[in-house]
């Protein structure tokens, strides 16, 4: 979704034959190899290949031509990454040097930039069409006039950080503050982000600090929200002045800002392990003092374990709670959508679609739910936290034994050389009992050579040629079957 906002097709395309290459071990591949992986047309993968090798070329990223007639293509020879060919395309994309320019040279205006592109307005409204419908969606304009985006300051933030991490990671560093006056910001809040200790959040954070520093000095500054004060109820180690007498900010404006950052240090982590110590905290954060986060949670949470019936442990069921607290509490925040980073990488169509009976009768429940006055600020949030919900439920239903693990067997040829690799993968999952096929027995999945058996359930066709190559394919297909037959 993100490379659809910032990329024309054919960038696109070239970005998608670019992955396919990085993915695969320094060698020789044919155009019929490329062409299954990425399931373009040979005229786009030809295209595309030559357009690659003659912009890696000219940047001296590539020593030796990458197409080789009778051969195919060789790979041996490139030297950059997929992070660094994006960066590389971002040059030629127009939407990428708007944004940018409106966060660090607002005072640029519409007029100079379009002379410093050589582009009419006209162009640049076209080529911003689908960044303007994107953006719409969370409550965010383009001002064409302002050189601006406007909205709340709170979700052009959120905005900016994604789009920046997106594109750069930890390549280069866009803004004009200095990457350690940022990280140094960071610091003053870091011991209250539970994710902190891991390297990439930190990258993430710093980019983070660098986009609320520059709104700052901007002027372009967070309003106090009345709606966040049970968080500070709950935790009276959050110091608000943590930003007095810095950048100039009034002391009601400095109160704001760190009221924001501690707000963030309650939306940004999602936890995946029970023996996380962050969850105890969270947990304080949304059951010490009475809110509508915390008594929402609870409600789906009742629902969720009656409606499947579930008997997660102590530790599974705090999880489960900590992650759905901080995911409610932006929804409660933010009245309805808001940027995030999943927002950014699927298209938008599947956060609207429901796709099963568990993710229906959690939107009915939900829309009921939201009729009663304490929860109606979460009206307009039903359809996308039915989809949270369930995504939130797999990792932990996975884990748990309570559930019928998925019966797979095996219907191949006896030679260990051959199947090993497959018997080696299906034991590594957690959800997965895997056996010898035996006529008459019940199976959910067979996994197997041949194209018919005696037998009315799924068969998965196997191929030892394609070796390792079948697994990424074939986890997806256990899940599905695994998630059918638990009802999620």
């Amino acid at each position: 979704m993100f490379e659809e906002l910032l990329f024309e097709t054919g960038t696109q395309i070239k970005l998608e034959i670019f992955r396919s290459l990085s993915k695969r071990a320094p060698g020789q591949y044919t155009y019929q190899e490329i062409s299954e992986a990425t399931q373009l047309t040979y005229s786009q993968l030809t295209k595309g290949l030559l357009e690659i090798e003659e912009e890696l070329t000219q940047a001296n990223y590539l020593t030796q031509p990458l197409i080789r007639p009778n051969i195919g293509v060789v790979t041996t020879e490139m030297a950059i990454s997929t992070d660094q060919y994006l960066e590389f395309l971002l040059k030629e994309s127009l939407p990428y040097h708007f944004l940018l320019a409106t966060l660090l040279e607002p005072e640029l205006g519409l007029e100079n930039f379009c002379q410093r592109h050589f582009i009419s307005r006209s162009t640049l409204s076209r080529k911003m069409r689908k960044m303007t419908i994107f953006l719409k969606e969370y409550g965010i304009q383009i001002s064409y006039h302002d050189f601006a985006l406007t909205g709340r300051e709170d979700k052009i933030r959120l905005f900016y950080y994604y789009f920046i991490y997106l594109c750069h990671h930890n390549l280069s560093w866009p803004f004009t503050i200095s990457q350690v006056e940022a990280a140094l910001q960071v610091e003053k809040f870091a011991k209250f982000f539970p994710q902190n200790g891991r390297y990439v959040s930190r990258l993430m954070l710093t980019i983070f600090g660098g986009v609320c520093i520059t709104r700052i000095q901007q002027h372009k500054l967070m309003p106090a929200d009345a709606r966040v004060d049970f968080i500070f109820e709950a935790n009276p180690h959050y110091d608000l002045n943590k930003l007095n007498n810095e950048y100039g900010l009034k002391k009601y404006q400095s109160q704001a800002e760190a009221r924001f950052i501690y707000f963030i240090c309650n939306f940004f982590p999602f936890y995946e392990m029970p023996e996380d110590p962050a969850i105890t905290a969270s947990l304080k954060t949304f059951q010490t003092v009475a809110n509508p986060v915390g008594k929402f949670g609870d409600r789906i949470v009742c629902f969720v374990a009656e409606t499947l019936q579930l008997d997660l442990s102590r530790e599974l069921t705090n999880l489960l709670r900590a992650n759905l607290y901080n995911s409610l509490l932006a929804f409660y925040i933010f009245s309805g959508p808001f940027p995030n980073l999943i927002s950014f990488l699927i298209p938008k169509g599947n956060h609207k679609l429901i796709e099963n009976e568990f993710q229906n009768d959690i939107y009915l429940f939900l829309l009921k739910l939201t009729n009663e006055p304490e929860f109606q600020v979460f009206q307009k949030s039903a359809l996308p936290l039915a989809k949270m919900i369930r995504e939130s439920l797999l990792p932990l239903i996975l884990r748990s034994n309570t559930h019928t693990r998925l019966r797979v067997a095996i219907a191949s040829e006896p030679n260990y050389l051959l199947t090993f690799n497959l018997l080696n993968f299906l034991k590594e999952l957690s959800f997965v009992d895997v056996a010898y096929f035996q006529e008459g027995k019940s199976y959910d999945l067979i996994i197997s050579t041949l194209a018919t058996l005696p037998t009315d359930k799924p068969i998965y066709y196997w191929q030892h040629e394609f070796g390792t190559r079948n697994l990424n394919n074939l986890y997806q297909r256990l899940l599905q079957h695994f998630m059918q037959k638990n009802g999620i």
